[in-house]
């Protein structure tokens, strides 16, 4: 006697203060908040629940910068570059979701690759992005894009990569997997040709921060097993040492991949500076 009971609808319950029997009545005022609440709960266990840190532009580094390139002289460029994937090929390890791994390793280290206007027309840094990357269609002649959240195991994101491939990669149309985030990149693969220079000419790519990779047909040359890889960037928020710096780290990774599976070498780079942060 005296215990308070723990079954639904009992009076020793209360949810803010409120009986029990009130729970129904709360949860269908409230719905579109409980939808939120489990959507949210959903991206967290999926990895794909993302924060976007808004720029304050008075104290920003780059405001002089940003100004210039994006409001004064807008000006996007990109940089064709041949990759050493020597390591990854001795391996046979899985060409694209290695690529889609490390690039998406370094875009995560610096800020000036996670740099973007959200969909409320803010300026401000995702703390992470996600690849979302194409594939071809035989049939069609035609590609769709799908994107995996990433993870920074390496053997964890091949597995989702393959488990997305399994799940999405015959769906046909350019969307291949739903749901797609805010904070994602695009990669593309185009496999059938080498090439020295390749560049993007978006109609409204000056108002698009956040980068662009493309991959073509590796080619062996004095020894070495080449990867073209053109980066397409915008000069309001990466600068020419930004890209170089990203292309050097990408390549310390790939030379690193020679541990093998079960050790992915990736070096963290020391001082890594945050915009606006």
């Amino acid at each position: 006697a005296g215990k308070k009971q723990g079954r639904l609808g009992s009076p020793g319950l209360s949810v803010l203060g409120c009986s029990t029997w009130l729970i129904p009545l709360f949860l269908c005022l409230n719905w579109s908040w409980f939808l939120s609440i489990i959507k949210s709960v959903i991206e967290i266990c999926e990895g794909t629940k993302m924060v976007f840190e808004k720029i304050d532009r008075n104290s920003w580094k780059r405001k002089e910068y940003f100004e210039h390139y994006f409001t004064n002289i807008p000006c996007t460029y990109s940089m064709t570059v041949k990759v050493d994937i020597t390591q990854i090929k001795k391996k046979q390890m899985k060409l694209y979701p290695a690529m889609l791994y490390y690039i998406t390793t370094i875009v995560n280290r610096h800020s000036e690759f996670r740099t973007a206007i959200n969909q409320s027309g803010e300026l401000g840094i995702y703390d992470e992005m996600i690849p979302s990357y194409t594939i071809f269609h035989k049939d069609t002649e035609t590609f769709s894009d799908i994107w995996t959240a990433y993870m920074p195991d390496f053997e964890t994101f091949v597995a989702a990569y393959e488990n997305d491939m399994q799940r999405y990669g015959s769906n046909h149309g350019m969307i291949g997997k739903p749901d797609v985030p805010e904070n994602v990149f695009t990669v593309s693969m185009i496999p059938w040709s080498t090439f020295e220079s390749f560049n993007l000419n978006l109609q409204k790519g000056y108002s698009y921060l956040i980068p662009i990779f493309t991959l073509g047909k590796y080619r062996e040359e004095d020894g070495k097993i080449l990867l073209p890889l053109a980066v397409q960037v915008h000069h309001a928020v990466c600068d020419g040492f930004h890209i170089c710096r990203f292309v050097n780290e990408l390549q310390e990774c790939l030379e690193g991949s020679s541990a093998g599976l079960q050790k992915i070498f990736c070096p963290y780079p020391k001082g890594d500076d945050e915009q606006g942060r």
